[in-house]
């Protein structure tokens, strides 16, 4: 048997708040790490999400009629 390479857990997701300017809002971001480490959470998963972008008018995205 193989050793696994990371413990099982459950892995909470830290919402990433941006300002106006598209800019990290760290008082909103440390104060949602903070909670969630105060509930218990000890794995964070802090990423970004990507948004996929289809072209408009091509085959594959058109709807049948």
């Amino acid at each position: 048997m193989t050793a696994r390479r990371y413990p099982q857990a459950l892995l909470m997701g830290v919402n990433t708040p941006w300002t106006e300017r598209y800019e990290l809002h760290e008082p909103m971001f440390r104060k949602h790490t903070d909670r969630l480490l105060d509930l218990g959470f000890t794995h964070l998963y802090v990423g970004r999400a990507q948004r996929r972008q289809g072209r408009r008018g091509s085959k594959s995205s058109r709807r049948p009629p």
